[in-house]
């Protein structure tokens, strides 16, 4: 790997252990695609296939396939902290690594689409995030990236609590016309699933075939299948 003079003056720190070179280490990486989750997105119980959903929650999920790294914890969450909210440069790029250790091959005519972000975040942080992430992801898979999926709503999540949450995202999306035969709908943090369970159905509405979802991490000790089906 070729080291720029900015990376002599102004080196990185792995934002998990400290050490010198890069924002994640080798080590910190290796730690956390070692401890890569093989449990349902949705309710967390193990599972042994590669849909990332339990035979339960599978038939009654807006999509085929849910992927994530891990739950937002340890060296993770910070390599997630460091990317939104501090703006260190390239960790972007390793949070997609990770990502792409994870999805499964996908079919050549897959379309990959972002979680819109509140447009007030994207104010704030001056950037939005999961665009970044799902640019980054098509640009390795040399899949297509489309931004079909819009926001209603501008309603912030982080103050409700998860029925409000699932009320705020029920009408929050709305997808441009589609025939594609294949999504794969990029998103950062699963907290209750709303989010994604009501972005996949508007996907679906559009006229797309099939959805898968990827995300970076799941909120630890979120067992939410049954409220995802209640509502």
């Amino acid at each position: 790997m070729m080291i720029s003079l900015f990376d002599i003056l102004a080196p990185h720190y792995c934002c998990s252990c400290g050490e010198i070179g890069r924002i994640i280490c080798d080590n910190c990486k290796n730690n956390i695609i070692s401890r890569a989750s093989r449990r349902c997105l949705l309710c967390a119980k193990t599972i042994r296939n590669s849909s990332g959903l339990c035979q339960r929650c599978q038939p009654r999920a807006p999509f085929e396939n849910a992927w994530y790294v891990g739950e937002r914890s340890g060296a993770l969450k910070l390599l997630i902290g460091a990317y939104k909210f501090e703006r260190v440069g390239g960790a972007y790029r390793e949070i997609v690594n990770l990502l792409d250790t994870r999805v499964s091959e996908l079919p050549v005519e897959t379309i990959v689409v972002p979680v819109p972000t509140i447009a007030s975040h994207v104010r704030q942080r001056g950037f939005d995030h999961a665009a970044r992430l799902a640019k980054e992801f098509a640009r390795r898979r040399k899949l297509p990236y489309r931004t079909i999926l819009h926001r209603r709503t501008s309603s912030v999540q982080h103050t409700a609590d998860k029925s409000e949450r699932w009320q705020q995202a029920k009408q929050a999306f709305v997808c441009d016309s589609s025939e594609a035969a294949s999504c794969l709908l990029i998103d950062d943090i699963y907290t209750t699933g709303a989010t994604l369970h009501y972005a996949a159905k508007a996907l679906l509405a559009s006229g797309v075939e099939k959805v898968s979802v990827a995300v970076v991490a799941r909120q630890p000790t979120q067992g939410l299948s049954d409220i995802l089906f209640i509502i």
